[in-house]
């Protein structure tokens, strides 16, 4: 009898360990609704990927950025920039989480933009702005853009006979 106690304990145990995905309550935290955009190399380094932007329930959007191409253990600073990667000096319109070189990955979620205004999941098709992933904050490297791609309004990117997008450099600002 009380092995068999045992045996029900662990057997219950072991299902519900085994639950669904949708158990976690990760599937709450999103509408479904996502936008994805091409960040394209734009140095020497071979360093390319996306940014998938997805509407969280709470009405937030979360910024997930993969690169591919990266490695070691250097942190790349992320932007979300006011005008295309054309757009000299372009102001940082929202500071992403930095991307790991390690993993390639970096996920921010933003609700306002550095002007103050609120930023939705709605605006982001009407937003005039683009992505850029720098080799690092400081020095040389801030100047070196690894990846880069409009977002929005702007559907198109340059691509260079080189296989690079045109970028040019942005503002600390």
């Amino acid at each position: 009898m009380k092995n068999n106690i045992l045996l029900i304990f662990l057997a219950s145990l072991f299902f519900a360990a085994c639950g669904s995905d949708s158990d976690s309550g990760d599937d709450d935290m999103y509408t479904g609704r996502e936008l994805t955009y091409t960040l394209y190399q734009a140095s020497d380094y071979p360093t390319h990927g996306t940014v998938v932007f997805k509407e969280l329930s709470n009405g937030r959007v979360e910024a997930v950025v993969h690169l591919d191409g990266t490695e070691g253990e250097a942190t790349h600073p992320a932007h979300l920039h006011f005008g295309n990667i054309e757009t000299e000096n372009a102001v940082v319109a929202a500071n992403f989480n930095d991307v790991s070189a390690e993993n390639g990955g970096s996920t921010t979620v933003v609700n306002t933009l550095t002007d103050n205004s609120e930023f939705t999941f709605d605006d982001i098709e009407n937003f005039n702005g683009s992505v850029k992933i720098h080799l690092s904050a400081t020095g040389e490297g801030e100047k070196v853009i690894l990846a880069a791609g409009n977002i929005g309004t702007n559907k198109t990117t340059t691509i260079l006979q080189n296989g690079r997008a045109k970028v040019a450099i942005c503002t600390n600002e």
